[in-house]
């Protein structure tokens, strides 16, 4: 994938053991850095939430780095992750504590390596069993929030008819290449392809709903249910009755409306 478009850490192939010398200059407050530039990188820019139970407090995001209140102590983190790899980051700076935990999948790794660090975060802080953060129970919930295939068409055609209606065009006039007019046309979009143009790379699989309406599934590298994601879309005529053009609806249900609709111009 493409690292100038979208990367962490300035696209600066790394590993646990530099993270980690990172993070000691975070903790230290050390060079490269001014006085003013860690103060500058400590202080939050704006609230994020405020999950009291638990052991944790109000949450803010500051220069790249989120903020909470984790058993009373100041804690800096940052989760990260693409089609291969997750990353936890972790560093605590009133005890000078830090973890950076590495793993080789898609946002799974992150749910193990939370486990990991807020066993040691809690450990460090002699937190008792029964006072301790269930952080598996919060990354099974998110999760369980991800929908499948059965679920996505239930919460984007919640008033689809039993019986699916006849589209107003078959399969095959479909078939062709769809070009969103701020992309470069790659020609490589078609109704059930690969997008390798895009920075995540995946492929739109479509399938009929009811009528000229379609449930689209950006299958993400690798094929992995906690990075795909479900769409609805629209195939619309025009003045000669012949596909024209597929509406996408980035809305991911009537709570989520997502970046709005966006319309790829059929143009072979």
């Amino acid at each position: 994938m493409s690292v100038t478009e979208a990367s962490a850490a300035g696209a600066v192939i790394s590993n646990v053991k530099d993270y980690a010398k990172w993070v000691k200059c975070l903790l230290d407050e050390s060079a490269p850095f001014s006085n003013k530039t860690h103060a500058d990188i400590r202080t939050p820019r704006m609230f994020v939430s405020a999950e009291t139970e638990g052991g944790m407090d109000v949450s803010t995001y500051g220069l790249g780095w989120s903020r909470n209140t984790i058993h009373g102590q100041t804690v800096f983190q940052h989760s990260g992750g693409m089609h291969a790899y997750g990353a936890e980051v972790f560093w605590l700076p009133e005890i000078k504590f830090g973890i950076v935990a590495f793993g080789n999948t898609a946002l799974s790794s992150n749910f193990a390596e939370l486990d990991v660090v807020y066993r040691l975060i809690e450990d460090k802080l002699n937190i008792p069993t029964k006072q301790r953060i269930d952080i598996r129970a919060k990354s099974m919930k998110s999760r369980d929030s991800l929908p499948n295939r059965e679920q996505a068409i239930e919460k984007l055609f919640p008033n689809r008819p039993e019986k699916p209606q006849l589209g107003s065009f078959d399969a095959g006039q479909l078939v062709g290449h769809y070009k969103d007019e701020e992309d470069e046309d790659t020609g490589k979009t078609v109704l059930v392809g690969p997008r390798q143009d895009a920075t995540f790379r995946h492929a739109f699989v479509l399938e009929h709903i009811t009528g000229d309406y379609w449930l689209v599934q950006a299958a993400m590298i690798g094929n992995s249910r906690y990075t795909n994601v479900y769409f609805r879309a629209k195939f619309l005529a025009g003045v000669d009755g012949k596909p024209a053009a597929m509406e996408l609806d980035t809305a991911q249900g009537a709570d989520e409306p997502g970046d709005g609709i966006i319309q790829f111009t059929k143009v072979g």
